[in-house]
């Protein structure tokens, strides 16, 4: 079985590997110098073809490429909430923290923080018989939601030891004994993406989720835990038009375009026939919505999409809506 390959063929995000016999279905790849995320999606003979989550502007044929052994999978435990990721877990935060406000290739953070610790409080007792799914005591993650932490699917035996105390995710609360093994186990635990979670009941969702806004509510209606997806491409309201105000960290309300007109000019500036943006040197002071509150917080870059034409829509109800057909605008 080969641990390493060769890139043999590149089709936009789809990369075809050589010398890849024994890979598997569905499993994690690194690909090239820069070691991209891939997973396998078709098997043919040496030959891999590795779908690539991230640009792959740049490869080229004869760069390594390195099996993982292991299915793309999210981390589960204490730590979720409160994070940002993108589509593969890799925390938002954690990125800009190592590499800066722009995410490069192949940068890889841990999906859960390694270093910090949860009160763990245990539920269970030693020296019973447990299976996956059971509760093992409980974390505070926040000010109002109790994480459970559970005996991961698959697992089952006799506890053998169960801790309390402060813990990362990382460190063994618990001991159990099984058929074959003494199995440690932690605060978090991995699951493959690909694979769904067992359950011992699932109730139909009948209640809807009620948006107060019609145009949810009303085309895209949607139940109490069930199952939604909410797009982010362009035109999805991340950006707004010039004249939209803005309330900076000292009070003032200002038009956006203003905004970007005081700082286009204060930091490293960037511009193309679509947009220009400029990363500033110094940032500005702005009130976010965080955890139900508003709290300070700094903006580092200023945005503007250019566009030749804002259309204004004017409905029966006298109520007026901007769309244009570029969609990026002014960000902060």
């Amino acid at each position: 079985m080969g641990e390493k390959g060769v890139i043999a063929k590149i089709t936009g995000p789809l990369v075809v590997a050589d010398k890849m016999r024994g890979c598997e279905m569905y499993e994690v790849i690194k690909v090239g110098e820069e070691g991209l995320l891939g997973e396998t999606i078709r098997l043919d003979a040496d030959f891999a073809y590795i779908q690539v989550y991230e640009d792959t502007t740049g490869l080229k044929p004869g760069e390594p490429v390195m099996r993982t052994k292991a299915p793309l999978s999210v981390e589960l435990g204490p730590g979720i909430l409160k994070n940002f990721y993108d589509g593969v877990q890799r925390p938002l935060e954690g990125i800009r923290n190592k590499v800066g406000d722009y995410i490069k290739r192949g940068v890889y953070v841990d999906a859960l923080d390694r270093t910090k610790k949860w009160r763990f409080v245990p539920t269970m007792e030693e020296g019973k018989e447990i299976v996956g799914g059971d509760i093992l005591g409980e974390v505070q993650e926040t000010k109002v939601i109790k994480h459970k932490i559970l005996v991961p699917p698959g697992i089952s035996g006799k506890l053998l030891e169960l801790k309390e105390g402060e813990f990362t995710v990382q460190d063994t609360i618990a001991r159990v004994q099984t058929d074959g093994e003494d199995i440690e186990l932690k605060l978090m635990h991995k699951w493959p993406v690909r694979k769904g979670r067992p359950y011992k009941d699932k109730l139909d969702p009948e209640v809807p989720l009620l948006t107060g806004q019609r145009i949810n509510d009303t085309f895209f209606p949607i139940a109490k835990g069930g199952t939604g997806a909410i797009p982010g491409g362009f035109g999805t309201g991340k950006c707004v038009t010039p004249d939209t105000p803005v309330m900076l960290a000292d009070g003032t309300v200002r038009k956006i375009k203003e905004v970007y007109e005081e700082n286009k000019d204060n930091g490293e500036k960037f511009s193309d026939s679509y947009e220009e943006y400029t990363s500033l040197k110094n940032a500005i002071g702005v009130y976010s919505l965080n955890d139900g509150r508003l709290k300070e917080k700094d903006a580092n870059t200023v945005y503007w999409g250019k566009t030749e034409v804002i259309y204004r829509v004017k409905t029966r109800t006298g109520r007026t809506a901007e769309v244009t057909p570029v969609h990026k605008l002014f960000t902060v």
